[in-house]
């Protein structure tokens, strides 16, 4: 009963606070930071090329993209899939060993160990990010005061319109400071 009131204050809180306005300008390309993105798989080769593809057509400086792979050791379909889509010679592909528990967080901390980024984003395998995204999250990074640690984009994915939870996850998605 707690954790429902817990998730329904949440709700109030997200639509009561204000959303801030896109960032009021983007830095220049030399002057943007590196952007650590990880990408946790597991059992995801159909979604991998979809993935790849957005992830492709981030508008960023491609010296500035620091792609991280994330894929589990027994996955090996997932592992295939990067192998034929040539992701080694744009991303780190980084072969979490097998330990349980087999969990996307494990993933992540693999990653950010590996991470060169100043800015870390995960996306997941359903995730199709906007083309400006990065530069967008950047800016507002870049014009906040130094407490900001988190942005949320709007989440944009590939079966919002399937069944109603996934309606509903995109109309209820509170977000503190939009960048999308």
């Amino acid at each position: 009963m707690a954790a429902i009131v817990f998730r329904f204050w949440l709700l109030i809180v997200g639509w009561t606070e204000k959303i801030s306005s896109a960032p009021r300008h983007t830095p220049k390309d030399e002057d943007l930071p590196v952007i650590t993105i990880l990408l946790p798989l597991y059992r995801d080769a159909a979604a991998l090329p979809i993935l790849a593809q957005h992830v492709d057509a981030l508008d960023y400086p491609e010296c500035k993209k620091d792609v991280k792979l994330l894929l589990e050791e027994d996955d090996h379909a997932t592992i295939e899939e990067a192998t034929r889509l040539g992701l080694a010679q744009r991303y780190h592909i980084i072969v979490v060993p097998h330990c349980e528990p087999r969990t996307k967080p494990k993933a992540c901390n693999i990653g950010l160990q590996l991470a060169r980024g100043d800015l870390i984003v995960i996306y997941d395998a359903e995730d199709q990010p906007e083309p400006s995204q990065l530069k967008k999250a950047a800016a507002a990074f870049h014009d906040a005061d130094k407490e900001l640690a988190c942005v949320q984009a709007r989440l944009n994915y590939y079966n919002r319109e399937d069944n109603w939870l996934t309606r509903g996850i995109m109309a209820l998605t509170p977000r503190a400071i939009s960048v999308a």
